[in-house]
């Protein structure tokens, strides 16, 4: 069984390293614990999962109290998303998103001036 936990006091992943770790793990064929602090592996590991490459996968979340089984599915999908896990890239989406339209209006009041 790999075991992707993740949880505030976890390891850092690079993006480079992800897949490769999970598929020698899984080769391994030993149970394993990743410990992270990035979405980065959460992500991977559930692709993988979905592509039936890593059947034998548990993604849990540490948050300051306990540890919750996420039940992810074979689609790699999750049935529940806690508040406080894997939510840091959708919110910098969100800013570079609203920032973008922000200068998209003012851009859109300069162009009704020049007529």
């Amino acid at each position: 069984m790999i075991t992707v936990r993740f949880g505030e006091d976890g390891i850092p992943h690079s993006d480079f390293e992800c897949e490769k770790i999970l598929l020698s793990a899984e080769r391994d064929g030993k149970d394993v614990l990743f410990f992270t602090s990035t979405e980065n592996l959460v992500t991977a590991a559930r692709c993988l999962k979905a592509e039936g490459r890593l059947p034998n996968l548990k993604i849990e979340y540490a948050d300051t109290h306990e540890v919750s089984d996420l039940q992810v599915d074979n689609d790699g999908r999750l049935p529940h998303w806690p508040d406080g896990f894997c939510g840091h890239i959708d919110d910098w989406l969100h800013r570079l998103i609203g920032a973008h339209l922000e200068s998209y209006k003012e851009k859109k009041k300069e162009w009704g001036k020049k007529k």
